[in-house]
């Protein structure tokens, strides 16, 4: 989408204020799916899930926690 600085700053609080909306990151998928196509960057909500969970994954290792 091309974000940086203050904008990109501003999509990640934006996108963090969606995980409010409902239980789960059901929410969060269905918000960066519909931005992305919205851009012109069509994707699948299965790819955008699978690319959460390694963002998620990544963020234990580099943290030191277990999942």
């Amino acid at each position: 989408m091309g974000y940086s600085g203050a904008a990109l700053t501003a999509y990640a609080v934006e996108v963090h204020l969606t995980d409010f909306d409902a239980p789960g990151d059901g929410d969060i998928v269905d918000k960066i799916t519909a931005d992305l196509h919205g851009a012109g960057l069509p994707a699948r909500a299965s790819e955008v899930r699978a690319q959460l969970n390694a963002f998620h994954r990544e963020a234990l290792v580099q943290t030191g926690a277990t999942d």
